[in-house]
């Protein structure tokens, strides 16, 4: 029997979640969650930070730099774009996502090394924050009809990079 984890609807205060984080309130605030790992796809979301760099938005990354995966986040790390904000591994996940104006989930899997349905994308849900992430096969058709999720666009076996690059403006009303 599968129980799935429960999606309920919360009220969240925004300016007072970005307020107690010391948040720029001026600025849209997206958050990634997950150890730094080639699964989690960080990287990814530190491209289109840099490609959005001219714009008030903050990425900002919750999750662990475990030594085993520091050939991956190294050399991130190295070229971090100046609008993103490592915060590593936080007990207060919650207040950011009540903070945020969108959950960014890049992650991908891949034979041997799925994502399966992490818990973090209904706690997005429960707090009404839109979520943009990658359409993958443990979700079924789950999210589908969620007004709150859209899906990142790939092509072939590469992003389309412009498509989510509008869609992230879309999403955050970034003109």
């Amino acid at each position: 029997e599968v129980i799935e984890y429960p999606i309920d609807k919360k009220e969240r205060n925004q300016i007072e979640m970005q307020k107690k984080l010391q948040l720029d309130c001026s600025y849209k605030h997206v958050v990634i969650v997950g150890l730094f790992t080639p699964r989690k796809n960080q990287a990814y979301a530190f491209e289109m930070a840099e490609r959005l760099k001219n714009y008030k938005i903050k990425f900002h990354f919750l999750g662990n730099q475990a030594g085993n995966f520091e050939s991956y986040w190294k050399p991130l790390m190295d070229k971090k774009p100046e609008n993103c904000v490592i915060w590593g591994e936080r007990s207060d996940t919650e207040d950011f996502i009540r903070a945020a104006d969108l959950f960014f989930f890049p992650s991908k899997g891949d034979r041997g090394n799925k994502e399966l349905n992490p818990i973090v994308i209904k706690e997005c849900l429960s707090w009404n924050l839109p979520i943009l992430m990658r359409r993958l096969e443990p979700y079924k058709d789950f999210y589908d009809s969620n007004p709150l999720v859209s899906y990142l666009s790939k092509d072939g076996m590469f992003y389309d990079r412009d498509y989510n690059l509008t869609k992230i403006k879309e999403i955050l009303n970034l003109s």
